[in-house]
């Protein structure tokens, strides 16, 4: 499934996962942050590294959840 809010993009062993939200100084929202639980599971099925990065001029400028905000669990290498 195609990614909205980042970016996923793999060079050789390293995993880079963008946020890619530039208009909204990247802003996390629910769905965001479900893209980025898929992209460290998808890049947990190498044996790689894997690098964050930031599209535009912000990091992160904070969330903006709507709703309820999901709980996310890591077991061993999975997020869920």
């Amino acid at each position: 499934m195609p990614y909205k809010d980042i970016l996923y993009d793999v060079q050789g062993a390293v995993a880079i996962v963008t946020l890619n939200r530039p208009d909204r100084m990247n802003a996390l929202t629910l769905a965001t942050h479900g893209e980025l639980a898929r992209a460290i599971d998808e890049a947990a099925g190498f044996q790689g590294k894997i690098a964050a990065a930031r599209g535009g001029p912000a990091t992160c400028s904070g969330s903006v959840p709507r709703g309820k905000c999901p709980t996310v669990t890591w077991t061993g290498s999975r997020c869920r």
